[in-house]
């Protein structure tokens, strides 16, 4: 399991945890806008803590443990749901659901146009 990220955007600020397990989530929980290269255009408010402690091994092997908060702590936490099956969707509210059902509905539609093409036979 790789956790990758890279939230400052920065060339060179790339950071990899392996086998990471969320150890502690502290702070207040607060609410922001987050988006997923999965779902291209959809965007959502959701809540979560401000920082959190991780325990993962470096590409090297090494055991470590880490304290990230502020926008590094969301973006560990947003990977770390997606090693745990856990999508944007699934954490949406009910009204960021209705506010992104056209995005979805064509993300779904586009999905299954690929499927029926690559099934075709040439």
């Amino acid at each position: 399991r790789l956790l990758v990220m890279n939230p400052s955007g920065e060339e060179g600020d790339d950071r990899v945890l392996v086998n990471p397990e969320i150890l502690e989530r502290a702070g207040d929980e607060t609410m922001y806008e987050e988006g997923c290269l999965s779902f291209p255009g959809v965007y959502a408010e959701i809540r979560r803590s401000d920082r959190c402690k991780v325990r993962f091994f470096s590409i090297d092997g090494v055991e470590q443990e880490e304290e990230f908060s502020g926008f590094p702590s969301r973006v560990v936490q947003h990977e770390f749901d997606h090693l745990e099956g856990v999508l944007l969707v699934d954490r949406m509210s009910p009204a960021d659901k209705v506010r992104n059902k056209h995005v979805l509905q064509d993300l779904v539609a586009r999905y299954q146009e690929r499927c029926k093409r690559e099934e075709s036979p040439a």
